[in-house]
Formats: C-alpha cells, sequence, structure tokens
C-alpha cells in the first residue's frame, strides 16, 4: 500500500471540494507518523462524539480489572435517595454502551447541553427521564448512554472518567492531561467535549488497532476486544453499511473501525492495513463531503 499516493488524491480531493480540514494523519502500529499534513496550526480541539470511543477503552480497562462487568446493572452500583423510575436500575452496562438503554431519545446531545440540560448533575437529570422500551432491545443514539457509562465507570474506580483514563492510559501513550468537559459537580462528559491533538486522538485508535496492548502489556481482554468491536445494531448511513458496537462504529463489509465527531472529528482504525487514520476539521466542515472524499481516495483503495 502506498500511503503517500493514497494522502495525496485524499488532499486532492480536499482542495477541490474545499473541506474546511484542519489536520489529517497516518500512524502506524508502534505509533510511528507515516503521514501528516496540517492545514491550520496543530492545537488541541474539541473532538465531540469522538470523545465516546475514550469511554469505550475505558469500560474495557475497568471491565478487564475485573471492577465492573459489561452485565452490571445501573442501580448495583448507582444508589440514590430520589424516586425514579425503577427500570433504569436494571440498565447494563452493555447497554449503555450499545446506545440500548430503553430511554429511546437522544439526552444530553451538544446543544442540549449548551442550552443547559444537565449542567449541574448529569445523573440525576436523567433519573427524571423514563425508559419507555425494554432495555437491550432497540438502537437509539444518545449522549445519555455515554454519560452515564462514563459514570459507572467512574463510580467503581472512584475518581472521575478523566483522571482515570490519564492515570491508566494517557500517561503511558504521550495524552497530556485534557481539558475535558463535565458537570457542575464533577461528572466527566463521556460522550462530548474532549479537548486533545489530532496525534493524540489517532493514538487510541492505535491502542484499538493493537487489540488492548500497549508496550506489550495487555489493558484490555481479547474477549471484551470481540465483543465492543461486534456490531450489535445496524445504523443508516449513505455510504457504508455500519454497525454499531461499544461506543465505536464498525464498517461491516470493510471490517473496519470509526471513531467519529460531528463537524469532521474522525478516527479510522485499518486492523489488515495496520494503520490508523485520523482528520479534525473545523466547525462548519460538512462531514457528509469529507467521509465521501475519505471512502473514494481510501477506503476503496486499501
Amino acid at each position: 500500500m502506498d500511503i503517500r499516493k493514497l494522502m495525496n488524491n485524499f488532499e486532492k480531493n480536499i482542495f477541490y471540494e474545499n473541506i474546511t480540514i484542519e489536520g489529517a494523519i497516518v500512524l502506524d502500529k508502534n505509533m510511528n507518523v507515516l503521514y501528516e499534513k496540517r492545514w491550520t496550526p496543530d492545537y488541541p480541539r474539541d473532538i465531540y462524539s469522538n470523545t465516546k470511543s475514550f469511554t469505550s477503552i475505558a469500560a474495557g480497562m475497568a471491565c478487564s480489572e475485573g471492577i465492573i462487568d459489561l452485565k452490571t446493572r445501573f442501580g448495583d452500583i448507582i444508589k440514590s435517595e430520589r424516586n425514579y423510575d425503577s427500570k433504569i436500575n436494571d440498565i447494563t452496562l452493555e447497554n449503555f454502551l450499545t446506545m440500548s438503554s430503553g430511554f429511546n431519545a437522544p439526552y444530553l446531545m451538544y446543544f442540549d447541553r449548551r442550552e443547559g440540560h444537565g449542567a449541574e448533575d448529569y445523573l440525576t437529570y436523567m433519573l427524571n427521564k423514563k425508559v419507555v422500551t425494554s432495555s437491550g432491545s432497540s438502537f437509539c443514539y444518545s449522549s445519555a448512554d455515554a454519560i452515564l457509562a462514563g459514570i459507572m465507570i467512574g463510580k467503581v474506580v472512584g475518581t472521575s472518567l478523566k483522571e482515570y483514563l490519564y492515570k491508566n492510559l494517557f500517561s503511558k501513550i504521550g495524552i497530556n492531561f485534557p481539558i475535558w468537559e463535565g458537570d457542575l459537580i464533577g461528572h466527566t462528559c463521556g460522550a462530548s467535549g474532549l479537548i486533545i491533538r489530532l496525534e493524540e486522538m489517532a493514538k487510541l485508535g492505535v491502542v484499538v488497532l493493537n487489540k488492548g496492548m500497549i508496550n506489550g502489556n495487555r489493558i484490555i481482554n481479547e474477549s471484551w476486544y470481540e465483543r465492543a468491536f461486534y456490531p450489535h445494531f445496524r445504523m443508516e448511513n449513505n455510504i457504508w453499511n455500519m454497525g454499531y458496537g461499544y461506543l465505536w462504529r464498525i464498517l461491516t463489509d470493510k471490517s473496519i473501525y470509526m471513531a467519529t465527531g460531528v463537524f469532521g472529528q474522525e478516527t479510522f482504525v485499518f486492523p489488515s492495513e495496520e494503520i490508523v487514520f485520523s482528520v479534525q476539521c473545523k466547525e462548519e466542515t460538512n462531514s457528509a463531503k469529507l467521509n465521501a472524499i475519505i471512502n473514494e481516495c481510501i477506503i476503496d483503495n486499501i
């Protein structure tokens, strides 16, 4: 595979289509930079829902440590004196990771949070909602599911999701302590608001590429990894046949894994080629047009 040739074609199409891209990078399985191109200075930026991929890996680490299980129920570890829908107690960590909690509504999405929804306490906000479908039965993309997964992880590890990831992952792979959105009482937003550099974002893809191995040390059990990157639900997409794993998307025809954030904050993991490709883009970017270029210039040629 000629990385330079693929990327030259990618750059030409980015220029022709006037995509407001900030940077693109390709890493190999050893985190070596095979290609990097900057269109703007390399500053940390909000990666929006690509953040969910980091919450997924935190869940894998905690499960592999044996301090939580995929079948652990919300009510097993979260205790509250509030009156709330008792069906919330039966939602499992796996339900949250697969966006099948049963709330069946897109709660705590980006624009809702900007308006202040849940700002004081994500957990209390969601305890006021109702479970309307059987947990695990259907898919509904919702930032609330990723946030509640992160809160469960934080509870069992005894610290915030951000601190847990920094101490146990970020510091080991060269990701600086990040700015990361949270509520007023300290819950990390496990769905969005992580502000990191492009190469740092891509490094998580390398952890996935290596099936949870870092420097010869396994941080995620293989059994968890296989379930995490299995398409538990189908997703609507105009370009790819796509399934949803544990807060990651799976291009099922190509066996490619994708972490995505609005406005084009994308990471693609190519297991067969042992590379990771990531891009970060400005807020006005048309991500559908960007992904069409990625499909034509890269995916269709691998």
